[in-house]
Formats: structure tokens, C-alpha cells, sequence
């Protein structure tokens, strides 16, 4: 039996052995065996949206203003992070990867402010619809 992990929230529907690192014992996981790594991935994610909930509290109680050069940066950088994000690159393996995050850094580095993280918030949301 071949299975074909394209997802990671993906459920087995059969008994699979996995052998254990550093170690002869066999566990068998059955029905539902992903559920502890889909309440892991969840935990993560609820992490990474906290932090990022936080950051961008953090910004806008240091500058809670509104500067049009700031939102022209995040705009900007959005846009080029959603073009980005269309240039995907797929191998042969049917992974694939994308650029998007550069924008996203050099938008971190040059504009610094609330309107930047919500601009690249939306640029996120918008690539992924």
C-alpha cells in the first residue's frame, strides 16, 4: 500500500506501522492517527496569529497615527508580495515555492508601522483567495 501525503490535515482511513527513531518498536497507528499532529498544526497556527494579533498591537500603541508614506510603503509591498505570490515555481515533485516572502521582509525593514503588518495582512488573504 502507497499513500500519497498531499495535505497535511489529510485523514488514513487505515492501520499504518511507523517505525520509531533510535528504536526497534513498532507502533501502530490507526483510524484518526493525524488528529494529534492536526491539534499540534492548529496549536501553531493559533500561536503564529496571536503573535502576529500582538505585533501589530505593539505597532500601533508606539505610533498610532496615520502617515500616508507609510500606507504608500504598505500598498506598494502588498502588491508586489500578491504579483509575487503568482510566480509560483512547482518542481516534480509537486511541491512548490514562492518569492512572496521578500517583500514582505524588505516591508518589515523599510516601513516599520501598523499600516505596514495590516498591508501585508491583506496582501496574505488576498494571494491565498
Amino acid at each position: 500500500m502507497r499513500l500519497n501525503f498531499r495535505g497535511v490535515t489529510q485523514n488514513v482511513t487505515c492501520s499504518l506501522v511507523v517505525l520509531l527513531s533510535r528504536d526497534t518498536r513498532l507502533v501502530v497507528v490507526g483510524v484518526g492517527g493525524f488528529s494529534l499532529m492536526q491539534r499540534q498544526i492548529s496549536r501553531y497556527v493559533a500561536l503564529v496569529v496571536a503573535a502576529a494579533v500582538g505585533t501589530v498591537a505593539a505597532l500601533y500603541l508606539r505610533d498610532p497615527g496615520f502617515d500616508p508614506a507609510f500606507a504608500q510603503a504598505a500598498l506598494t509591498f502588498g502588491l508586489i508580495s500578491v504579483l509575487a505570490n503568482i510566480l509560483t515555481h512547482k518542481t516534480r515533485d509537486d511541491a512548490s515555492g514562492s518569492l512572496s516572502f521578500i517583500p514582505v521582509l524588505a516591508s518589515a525593514a523599510i516601513a516599520p508601522h501598523w499600516l505596514t503588518a495590516v498591508g501585508v495582512a491583506g496582501a496574505a488573504l488576498a494571494a491565498q483567495a
